[in-house]
């Protein structure tokens, strides 16, 4: 006959390994999107920083495989922010506040750094519209 003791911690050890197990799993699946998306960060063949400042930063990574290149916006210390789930009518979506002054920093070094600045109407930051050129 098994001592009952025996039955009993054999049980605690089953219910341990079970309840760590459960544990581990909803702790994977609760990490941020960019935590699960680590091992798949490994394929790029390196990352550049194209700006940065107090409040956001930005870099442009290149994948080895030839995929489409992808860039990581980060803002520090949001104004506010929402995150909504995808729903059958609509796709998940991000929305961050940050300062207007960051946004045109941002921008700015987005266009220079993409060599896009022709594309508007001269140089990045002298956009019709902006304080150094009022025309449209």
């Amino acid at each position: 006959m098994i001592h009952p003791i025996i039955v009993v911690l054999a049980v605690l050890l089953i219910l341990s390994i079970g309840f760590a197990g459960i544990y581990l799993y909803f702790h994977r699946h609760t990490l941020p999107e960019e935590r699960r998306r680590e091992p798949e960060n490994e394929q790029y063949a390196h990352a550049i920083e194209v700006t940065s400042g107090k409040g956001y930063s930005i870099h442009h990574q290149q994948f080895e495989n030839g995929k489409n290149d992808s860039v990581h916006l980060t803002i520090i210390g949001p104004d506010s922010r929402s995150v909504e789930a995808a729903t059958a009518d609509l796709p998940a979506h991000i929305r961050v506040e940050t300062d207007a002054e960051d946004m045109d920093e941002i921008a700015i070094a987005w266009i220079k750094y993409r060599k896009l600045s022709g594309t508007i109407a001269g140089p990045a930051g002298d956009e019709p519209g902006s304080p150094g050129n009022p025309g449209t």
